[in-house]
């Protein structure tokens, strides 16, 4: 008889081994000037990851399915986009680039050469290459020594990161695989022959050829013209945990809403 707990815990953790798996917990503070600061989590497994996108909203990535579910937590609504969508995206974009250089040829001269600019730089073939420029010395933020690097070719030179060795923050450049999948996910919503810029934050490649070392950054900035802080991001905690399976799906009660149309684009 006194064996039944175990055999009975056994049992539990059996059935209940599909329900959590290790994952990754990155806890960060953001702040804007003039607002007080707010806590935003990232959870992360290799194939999934959840994360805030905004005070109000939240994104989950699912890898396995293929799929992005944006969550909007103030009426309880979700709206889901997976490679038809994001090919539907697409083609509306196409069609209104093509609409739009349509109606450039009658408008004034002035106004063309402007739009022409614009849309010379949607265009693009590939974005603008970034790189990063050392801005300082080594500092200590939170628990961490990490170094300033000033983004080079994005926001008029405005964005500034401090990287820390990946190592000593805890990471490892496969537990932020996600990201990397989300980032090719998100292609699929591009114009054809046009490259999404990936996020400088997640830019693990060129961050860490900058630096020497796999790099990390543990702070993010944004200045503003007259070189005061505008919005800061800073990492508070990295933990590796259990995560709840279901934290990886939409939320019970909330429902689905028409996946989102680009601006004067009609449904078929």
């Amino acid at each position: 008889m006194q064996r039944f707990p175990v055999v009975l815990g056994v049992a539990l953790v059996v059935l209940t081994a599909g329900t959590a798996r290790a994952g990754v917990v990155i806890t960060a503070e953001s702040e804007s000037s003039g607002e007080k600061p707010h806590t935003d989590t990232i959870y992360l497994e290799s194939d999934r990851l959840r994360q805030n996108a905004g005070r109000s909203m939240e994104m989950i990535y699912r890898a396995d399915l293929k799929k992005v579910w944006m969550l909007h937590d103030a009426d309880h609504t979700y709206r889901e986009m997976d490679p038809e969508t994001m090919q539907a995206m697409r083609t509306q974009m196409e069609a209104a680039m093509a609409k739009m250089r349509e109606r450039m040829q009658s408008m004034p001269e002035a106004q063309r050469k402007q739009m022409e600019g614009m849309m010379a730089n949607a265009d693009a073939p590939a974005p603008k290459p970034v790189t990063y420029q050392q801005a300082g010395t080594a500092r200590k933020v939170g628990q961490w020594t990490c170094t300033p690097y000033r983004v080079i070719g994005t926001h008029a030179d405005r964005e500034e990161l401090c990287v820390a060795r990946m190592s000593e923050v805890g990471l490892k450049r496969d537990d932020l695989k996600a990201f990397e999948s989300l980032g090719t996910f998100m292609q699929q919503m591009m114009p054809t022959g046009r490259a999404a810029a990936r996020p400088v934050a997640l830019d693990v490649e060129g961050l860490s050829k900058a630096a020497g070392y796999d790099a990390v950054p543990i702070q993010m900035s944004q200045v503003g013209d007259d070189g005061k802080v505008e919005f800061q991001t800073t990492v508070q905690k990295v933990e590796h945990k259990t995560i709840a399976a279901n934290l990886f799906e939409v939320p019970a009660g909330y429902t689905k809403q028409a996946a989102p149309m680009m601006p004067g684009a009609h449904p078929q």
